[in-house]
């Protein structure tokens, strides 16, 4: 048979051809365009079902499980370790139910990116403790939802946070707000401290009582903004008394006596004598605080006291020094040295001063603790046996070398200067040994430095792990602020490492390597 040459047809397929023109569709159908685009469509329509039926499976799982990864470089919505630990230790035997309630439904509370935040952020404690729930009521179609607490005298609104133990009938509440920071003069948050917020509040609800911090009144003091707010996320109850008017609340744990510009009622005053008042408080194995400043005038009865627990505040000019200090600030915001005598082998402190910043000082890159416009103080005791009925005195935070105090008639006096000290007294308390404490700080602005929560810088650190020391009750030390400023996803070394080696080479050579092969079966069709 003679055979046909290319793309001639048959006399068969001339008569059908002739008979009959193949249709549009008949010949879209024989194309190639077809063949291929077919399956490509077929391709897409599964792809397409599969992700919808995956989509449905996660949403069906997420129900009952969590699937939130965190990958933000400050692990935003992971629970930490400090937080597990202090939670494990102040909750209750019997493992109360406690009640993580927020003001408004979930779906609403997801449309912000903050109050979400906020949201994950309680969801995690959910994950880590059998006990604790997170529920949504809706404080503005259901008012009645939080009479209860209206009655006890909670102002509630669309962004409160209430966490309730009712077995132990404890409520504590807190603003969505209160959970970030903001910089002095500025709008936008810098960080998120909600961490400290939820694990402070279900401490709080887990203890028998409210433990009280008193600050004096009637000689023109000052309550620290940042100061007060570290007392009441740590759970306190914050009373102002004036001394020589009014009886100290007997629940009072710390005394603070912030920045006084006239001086206590002594021995004259008779039975209005503050400094009795205060020494019959710290008798009963109570603790102190106070904050001083080097314009701070003479306050002989005062003085009279903290030289009785072996501590001078030398005021009168400041400190200054220009090298370690912050840069900009003429000397005066110093950048501290951790003091107190060097830790035993075993990791434990020796002193009491330098237990106030074991968790600062021991980390591999410790953070700056500054002080501003600050006064030296002078231990006039040393020794820190803390046998029974002996005081013992130990630094806290000390300048550098080259801080100096300038004279007026402009001398450089140099050398290591206290900025904070802690004084001791041992003694006895129904046969166990009991301890009352006073710290003092020649900067009376030391917590108005940096924002109560901002882990950035060890101020909040110090004074949380004194609250702890002093008021018998553990306060939120060791947990760190997320830091919002950064926005770039960090990966451990290896993974970036290796994701560069795939990125520049592996990939590079697969796609050349199906180059080749398509290249060389089109030129063998």
């Amino acid at each position: 048979m003679k055979r046909l040459k290319k793309n001639q047809l048959t006399l068969e397929d001339s008569f059908q051809t002739a008979g009959k023109e193949p249709s549009a569709l008949s010949r879209f159908l024989k194309s190639r365009r077809a063949k291929y685009g077919s399956v490509a469509a077929i391709f897409t329509a599964v792809v397409l079902l599969f992700a919808l039926l995956f989509n449905v499976l996660l949403s069906a799982i997420s129900e009952n499980a969590p699937l939130t990864l965190d990958l933000s470089a400050s692990d935003v919505f992971t629970l930490s370790d400090a937080s597990k630990a202090l939670i494990e230790e102040a909750m209750p035997e019997g493992e109360e139910k406690i009640l993580v309630r927020f003001m408004m439904p979930e779906d609403q509370l997801k449309e912000s990116e903050y109050y979400n935040m906020a949201l994950e952020c309680a969801k995690s404690y959910r994950e880590a403790f059998s006990n604790i729930e997170v529920e949504f009521l809706d404080i503005v179609t259901r008012p009645s939802d939080v009479a209860a607490y209206r009655k006890l005298g909670f102002s509630v609104d669309a962004l409160s946070v209430i966490v309730d133990c009712p077995a132990k009938n404890r409520v504590k509440m807190f603003g969505i707000e209160t959970c970030f920071l903001t910089r002095e003069g500025e709008q936008q948050y810098y960080g998120f401290d909600g961490e400290t917020q939820f694990t402070a509040a279900i401490m709080a609800v887990c203890r028998e009582k409210t433990p009280v911090v008193t600050f004096t009144q009637g000689h023109g003091e000052t309550v620290p903004v940042q100061l007060e707010r570290m007392f009441v996320t740590a759970g306190y109850t914050v009373c102002r008394t004036n001394l020589a008017a009014e009886e100290l609340n007997p629940d009072t744990e710390i005394l603070v006596i912030s920045d006084p510009q006239t001086d206590f009622l002594g021995i004259s005053a008779g039975e209005s004598s503050e400094i009795d008042a205060i020494t019959e408080y710290l008798n009963g194995f109570r603790d102190v605080m106070v904050f001083l400043s080097p314009d701070t005038q003479e306050l002989p009865e005062l003085d009279a006291l903290l030289k009785e627990w072996g501590l001078i505040v030398h005021r009168g000019v400041a400190l200054r020094d220009d090298k370690a200090s912050l840069a900009s600030s003429g000397g005066e915001i110093l950048i501290s040295t951790y003091g107190g005598a060097a830790y035993q082998q075993d990791g434990s402190y020796s002193t009491f001063g330098s237990a106030l910043h074991k968790n600062l000082s021991t980390q591999q890159s410790p953070p700056m603790t500054i002080v501003a416009d600050a006064a030296p103080i002078e231990l006039l005791i040393t020794n820190t046996d803390g046998e029974a009925g002996q005081r013992s005195a130990d630094s806290v935070l000390t300048t550098s070398e080259d801080a100096y105090l300038l004279s007026e008639k402009g001398k450089k006096t140099t050398g290591v200067y206290n900025l904070m000290a802690l004084s001791t007294v041992a003694g006895y308390q129904n046969d166990d040994t009991a301890y009352s404490h006073m710290l003092v700080c020649g900067s009376s602005s030391f917590t108005e430095m940096v924002a109560s929560g901002d882990s950035s810088y060890g101020n909040s650190e110090i004074i949380y792990t004194a609250m702890t020391l002093m008021g018998k009750e553990t306060a939120p030390q060791g947990i760190e602020l997320k830091k919002l400023d950064d926005k770039t996803l960090t990966v451990p070394e290896g993974y970036a490492q290796t994701a560069m080696t795939l990125s520049m080479t592996v990939l590079p050579g697969i796609v050349f390597l199906l180059g080749i092969v398509v290249h060389l079966r089109r030129r063998h069709k």
